[in-house]
């Protein structure tokens, strides 16, 4: 008895009963499998159970389907004793050769690829990284360790020459902007100077927001001082969000203080004035992050806020230090 099986590849074969229970390979994808005896069994009381159905007058019989010749034969249409091959008949260990080997083959190496195990997806075994990794890829993570990147960040702006450039861009500004300060003039130079400090401050907030963007995905180059987006969304957009990051989170503060101000304030909550401002400090990287990636809303969400802090308490930390410790130095 001779069944027809349709591998999963597509592929269309003819095995012998002869074959059952011998382990066989899909000679177009060399996928190992098996039949078992059952089903050849099942087949055989399948068509013995069958009653035969007499032709209409008048109309003639189709012709039976021919069986493929060959192994390498495709099917053109499913037939009625197609069957498919289901994942129990898939073995892997070994494999014949053909339809008629009769002798087994050695069980083929099975080649495990290597997968970063340093990240969360690592433990799912479908997820593989290709190539290298990069440092850039926020995905594959990054090439150092947290602390190690913070050591590099006070050296980041000497790291290549086209950083030194903007360095030197950017002192040259702040420097302009001092030198403007102090020129003596009337009423007409409180706004020019007013204006010069309104386009300076714009630019390098857009800056500190473009580093921020560049940091969280890897980068080590230093955004430059530009003018692409135009001097809206370049400067004066910035300034409001880079105002904007500070006030929100010290408004509850800066509240609190007006209304003690105007003697509006009962007297027992003039104690959690300074607590409202460490709040707001302590939360201001957060807000920074935040408004750079143009998320304000977020920071209204003090849950998911403060459950973020909460699993990154000690990087978060040694951020918060790092800027402390920029502010009273500048």
């Amino acid at each position: 008895m001779t069944i027809r099986v349709r591998c999963k590849c597509g592929k269309s074969l003819k095995i012998d009963e002869k074959l059952a229970g011998r382990k066989l390979s899909c000679p177009a994808c060399q996928r190992p499998f098996r039949i078992p005896a059952e089903k050849f069994e099942a087949i055989r009381r399948k068509s013995e159970g069958r009653q035969p159905i007499a032709p209409k007058p008048d109309v003639a019989a189709p012709a039976a389907v021919p069986l493929p010749a060959s192994l390498d034969d495709d099917l053109a249409a499913a037939g009625s004793g197609l069957i498919g091959l289901s994942q129990s008949d898939v073995l892997g260990e070994l494999k014949l050769e053909g339809d008629s080997a009769t002798s087994e083959a050695a069980p083929a190496a099975l080649t495990v690829l290597d997968g970063p195990t340093d990240v969360a997806y690592a433990a799912d075994p479908t997820a593989r990284i290709q190539g290298e990794r990069r440092a850039a890829d926020p995905i594959s993570g990054p090439k150092r360790g947290f602390f190690a990147d913070m050591g590099t960040s006070f050296i980041y702006p000497c790291k290549s020459v086209n950083n030194l450039v903007t360095l030197a861009i950017v002192f040259s500004v702040s420097a302009a902007g001092d030198l403007c300060s102090v020129v003596p003039g009337g009423c007409f130079m409180i706004f020019v100077k007013l204006a010069v400090w309104v386009i300076i401050a714009g630019w390098f907030a857009s800056m500190y927001f473009a580093i921020i963007q560049e940091t969280a995905s890897g980068s080590e180059d230093m955004p430059g001082l530009t003018l692409e987006d135009g001097w809206w969304d370049g400067i004066f957009a910035p300034a409001f969000r880079y105002l904007g990051a500070i006030a929100i989170v010290l408004a509850p503060a800066i509240c609190l203080t007006i209304a003690e101000g105007v003697g509006r304030l009962p007297s027992f909550m003039t104690s959690l004035i300074p607590i409202w401002f460490i709040g707001g400090v302590f939360l201001l990287p957060m807000s920074m992050m935040l408004f750079a990636f143009r998320s304000a809303s977020t920071i209204l969400r003090l849950d998911l806020v403060l459950v973020t802090i909460a699993k990154t308490i000690l990087p978060y930390l040694a951020i918060w230090g790092m800027l402390l410790l920029v502010s009273v130095l500048i």
